[in-house]
């Protein structure tokens, strides 16, 4: 799990505007961290992916948002939160990607 802990470190630390945010989508990095967090219940993966997907569904273009919908993000996010109640860090990330989808309702 270090691994995909820090491969959404990584897409974090890119995702810095709209630009990246909709390339690291187009080439699949939703699906990636979804995936890691499906397949990964450790809180540093669980952390990490909210955060990322905080990241990259923060903007005003609905595609991300689109996409985190269609692929499950939005419960890999509450499993996070069920899974890890007492990982503060965890808990914002989550609810900041929770508050990006519901800002951007049209997904």
């Amino acid at each position: 799990p270090m691994v995909q802990e820090q491969g959404c470190k990584a897409l974090a630390s890119i995702s810095s505007d709209d630009a990246m945010r909709l390339r690291i989508g187009d080439v699949g990095g939703i699906e990636a961290v979804i995936t890691a967090m499906r397949m990964h219940s450790s809180a540093g993966v669980q952390e990490e992916g909210c955060n990322v997907l905080r990241h990259l569904i923060n903007n005003n273009d609905l595609t991300n948002s689109i996409r985190v919908g269609d692929r499950g993000g939005l419960d890999a996010v509450v499993m996070a939160m069920r899974s890890h109640p007492m990982r503060r860090h965890l808990q914002e990330n989550a609810c900041y990607a929770l508050r990006s989808l519901c800002h951007n309702n049209d997904a």
